[in-house]
C-alpha cells in the first residue's frame, strides 16, 4: 500500500490516530470498495494516499472460540452432573475460565478493543486458568492431603494475579 517501516500514521480520511482502538474503529468502519486516504509523516515530510481495506476470514479466532466453547460445555456438565462434589465445582471453573482465556489467544481484542470491559473479563479468566489448572490437578484423579493445603492453594492464586497485576503495570 506504500507504507513503509518507520512511518507514523497521522489520519484516516482526515480522522486523527491517538491509539490503536481508533485505528481499529476507522478501519472496520470503512467500506472495502472505497480507498482511504492514509495521511502519513515520512522523513519530516507529510504524505497522503489511497489504501483499500481488506477484509479477511479470522480462522484463527473461530478454532479458539470453538475450543473454548468446547471446554465451556465439557466443564459445564461435569459441573452439572455432580454439582456439590468438589472435583466437578473445580473442572467448571477451569472449563469456564479456559473458554474464555481462549478468546485471548484468539484475538477477540482485534473485535472489542483493548479498553473494553470484556477484555477486562478476558484477562482475568485467563489468569485464572492456570491456578485453577493447578488446583484440579491437586484434586484429581486423586485428592493430595498435604500440610497447609489451602495455604498452599491460596498462595498460587494470589500470585498468580499479583504477576499478571506487575505485568499489566509495568507494559510488558
Amino acid at each position: 500500500a506504500g507504507i513503509m517501516s518507520g512511518d507514523l500514521l497521522l489520519k484516516i480520511n482526515g480522522l486523527e490516530i491517538t491509539s490503536f482502538d481508533t485505528y481499529r474503529s476507522i478501519l472496520t468502519g470503512s467500506d472495502p470498495e472505497t480507498p482511504s486516504v492514509y495521511t502519513i509523516l515520512r522523513n519530516n515530510n507529510i504524505i497522503s494516499f489511497n489504501v483499500y481495506a481488506n477484509r479477511y476470514f479470522h480462522l484463527l479466532f473461530f478454532i479458539f472460540a470453538f475450543l473454548g466453547l468446547g471446554f465451556l460445555f465439557n466443564g459445564f456438565m461435569v459441573g452439572y452432573s455432580k454439582p456439590d462434589d468438589s472435583t466437578s465445582i473445580i473442572f467448571f471453573i477451569l472449563g469456564f475460565t479456559a473458554s474464555l482465556g481462549l478468546l485471548i489467544y484468539g484475538g477477540v481484542t482485534f473485535y472489542i478493543g483493548t479498553n473494553f470491559f470484556l477484555n477486562i473479563n478476558y484477562q482475568i479468566c485467563l489468569t485464572a486458568f492456570f491456578p485453577a489448572f493447578f488446583h484440579f490437578f491437586l484434586t484429581y484423579p486423586h485428592r493430595y492431603n498435604f500440610k497447609r493445603r489451602k495455604l498452599v492453594i491460596s498462595l498460587v492464586y494470589i500470585i498468580t494475579f499479583l504477576i499478571e497485576i506487575l505485568l499489566m503495570y509495568s507494559g510488558i
